[in-house]
């Protein structure tokens, strides 16, 4: 091969790599898991599934500090699902993956069967929700002044909503107490004739008197 073709392969080579390089570049997914309390979530699995995968499903496990990374991921349309035992599965679709940009994914968990507390009303543009400690008490931070309304979720039988007013000064001592509440059963009974199919009993609250008899 003559010295000039020579040079025009290693210029024809050399013109490729870029090329070559531009082709593989892949995008990543990372991110932190946390509870709703804050902290940090070790050992929670991650999936991300396209059909733009050969394998449709690559994972990752956070570390110690919460994170997670995912690499090589071909662009197209992404879901990413975070599971760990005890907590509530957190799924996030539509995520769009593009050149080799890292695209971050955050998470919080909630446990599963815990309980919060929400308030609505006043100046809020959305409910506000904070997790409900073991010992039954919560906290919410930067309310602005105005009526609310406090509620337990998911709502419990014999514990009311609570109203509240926030004017210049925090409140403390908010208490969602349990209702006095009785059992109340009973019989259908049908004079001469049978029981017709009934489906159901409710029970409701009377309307106020009028002080007419």
């Amino acid at each position: 091969m003559s010295r000039s073709l020579r040079a025009g392969a290693l210029l024809g080579c050399l013109l490729l790599v870029p090329t070559l390089v531009h082709a593989q570049a892949q995008a990543s997914i990372a991110g932190i898991v946390r509870d709703t309390s804050g902290a940090v979530l070790p050992g929670v699995t991650i999936e991300a599934s396209s059909p733009e995968l050969i394998e449709k499903v690559r994972s990752a496990i956070t570390d110690a500090s919460g994170q997670y990374r995912i690499e090589n991921l071909r662009p197209g349309a992404y879901t990413v699902t975070f599971s760990l035992a005890g907590f509530s599965t957190v799924r996030r679709e539509g995520i769009e993956l593009a050149g080799a940009a890292t695209f971050n994914v955050n998470a919080d968990m909630k446990v599963l069967g815990s309980r919060t507390a929400t308030i609505t009303g006043g100046k809020l543009e959305e409910l506000i929700e904070v997790p409900v400690r073991p010992d039954g008490t919560f906290t919410f931070g930067y309310i602005p002044p105005g009526k609310y309304l406090l509620s337990l979720y998911p709502p419990t039988p014999g514990i009311a909503s609570m109203p509240i007013t926030i004017e210049n000064a925090d409140i403390s001592g908010a208490e969602l107490v349990p209702l006095p509440t009785q059992k109340v059963t009973g019989r259908i009974i049908v004079r001469n004739g049978p029981i017709p199919p009934f489906q159901s009993v409710s029970i409701s609250a009377s309307p106020p008197s009028t002080g007419m008899r």
